[in-house]
């Protein structure tokens, strides 16, 4: 049995979803010390912790050679990828090519409010038609996932990429 005095603050938020039902989705968080030896005191959350942790999202970033042979019909194919992706799934916040002037380079972001978001577009693409053609049109020379990424999203992306790396410090300016 457990005898323990649980000191809680949460901030949950609901929103009804396509089906009808409610999905509630928030922080939780207690005086005891994490594996890293940190503790968070509960009213953190509250006094802007929880906003300055949603505003640090999970960001991919890919630089892309167009495999040899591939590169006619390529800008047609991102932009069914583009369409594809905006269609397919909501929580995408961001989802940009570039390509180079030779037409042999390409750069890719992709922004996910959440590890949860950046996991349901790794399963998506796992699964998606274009998978193949994808893997087959487009070299991966370098892909870095950054934010705060949890040992789940890690899994996911372990057959793309190893190369996670965490905000140290920066800002972002308001209009």
């Amino acid at each position: 049995m457990l005898n323990k005095t649980f000191h809680l603050n949460s901030t949950f938020k609901s929103e009804t979803v396509e089906d009808g039902s409610v999905m509630v989705r928030g922080m939780a968080s207690t005086h005891d010390f994490d594996r890293a030896g940190d503790t968070i005191m509960a009213d953190a959350w509250t006094k802007g912790g929880l906003g300055n942790f949603e505003k640090n999202p999970i960001i991919f970033y890919l630089d892309l050679d167009i495999a040899e042979g591939k590169a006619e019909g390529v800008e047609e194919f991102i932009d069914y990828l583009v369409t594809t992706v905006e269609k397919t799934e909501p929580k995408t916040m961001y989802y940009k090519y570039w390509i180079s002037a030779d037409q042999k380079k390409v750069s890719l972001m992709e922004v996910y409010h959440s590890n949860e978001d950046a996991i349901f577009h790794m399963n998506a693409f796992a699964n998606a038609a274009h998978r193949d053609k994808f893997l087959e049109t487009f070299v991966v020379t370098n892909f870095q996932v950054m934010g705060n990424t949890n040992d789940a999203l890690k899994a996911a992306m372990a057959a793309y990429t190893t190369d996670h790396r965490s905000l140290v410090k920066g800002f972002q300016r308001k209009k």
